[in-house]
């Protein structure tokens, strides 16, 4: 069952920052807090889904987002199930890059917070509504691919009523007009990918045949402004040290597993090897 939350904002808020698919890396959190204190003014971020795996720091993840957007947080697919495995219970030590280990580090409050998280966000901002959700999952309860093009995604999610939808789970960030609506997309804070490469090819995120001015494998989030009234989304890319990343994890586990090694491939590469 699908659970909304739903928040007035502050109008004298200067602009909204829209951050997701952190995973558990905190090399990225680095370097967004670094652009986002010389920014000035007052921003409030907004997290929109999956805190953890394959990231070595799911705690310190989990430590940011609590004190950088607490209440304004959407549950991911990957949160879902560190709660689903919590729920199970699980024996043993796990690695910190699993679902299973990072549920191991979270503190009790950490759990609790987890647990009061929504799939569904609607903010009211400036007179604008804006909807957000992780992307994995729609308002109907349906599943919805990681690999659905901006234009599918966009159909999914997109809500009439609403001025702005946002979306993430694809690791693709852009902003198109849907049916009269925004719809914008965060990309990932630290996993970025482009393109996807299975038994029939390599296949572009965009949905399209060639590559163009949106694949861009930096890492991304989202601003939102609304001046003289009208909501402004803008796409900020940046980097961080993916290498140092790599060889953290190299260092924890040999060999590594499969899928974290197609994660990790994927960092460093921008095509995801299905």
């Amino acid at each position: 069952m699908i659970r909304n939350a739903r928040y007035q904002l502050d109008g004298s808020i200067d602009r909204l920052l829209i951050v997701s698919d952190i995973h558990g890396f905190v090399r990225p959190l680095e370097v967004f807090d670094a652009l986002h204190d010389a920014m000035g003014g007052r921003s409030q971020i907004v997290f929109n889904g999956d805190m953890c795996n394959p990231g070595l720091w799911p705690a310190e993840a989990m430590q940011w987002i609590r004190r950088n957007a607490g209440e304004l947080a959407v549950l991911g697919n990957h949160d879902e199930d560190v709660l689903q495995g919590a729920a199970a219970g699980s024996e043993g030590d796990h690695l910190h890059f699993t679902e299973a280990g990072a549920d191991q580090r979270f503190s009790d409050e950490a759990r609790d917070y987890l647990r009061r998280l929504r799939h569904r966000l609607v903010l009211s901002w400036r007179s604008k509504r804006i909807v957000l959700m992780h992307g994995h999952i729609n308002a109907d309860d349906k599943a919805v691919s990681w690999r659905a093009s901006p234009e599918e995604q966009c159909a999914h999610f997109v809500e009439s009523d609403a001025d702005l939808c946002i979306m993430s789970h694809t690791h693709y960030a852009y902003v198109r007009q849907h049916a009269g609506t925004i719809c914008a997309n965060t990309g990932s804070m630290s996993l970025p990918f482009i393109r996807v490469q299975d038994e029939h090819g390599l296949h572009l995120h965009s949905g399209k045949a060639e590559i163009g001015p949106d694949d861009d494998v930096r890492c991304s989030f989202l601003v939102v402004t609304a001046p003289d009234g009208e909501l402004q989304v803008e796409i900020v890319r940046f980097d961080y040290d993916r290498q140092a990343e790599l060889q953290d994890h190299l260092q924890t586990s040999s060999p590594l597993p499969d899928m974290l090694t197609k994660e990790l491939l994927a960092m460093c590469s921008g095509i995801w090897k299905v």
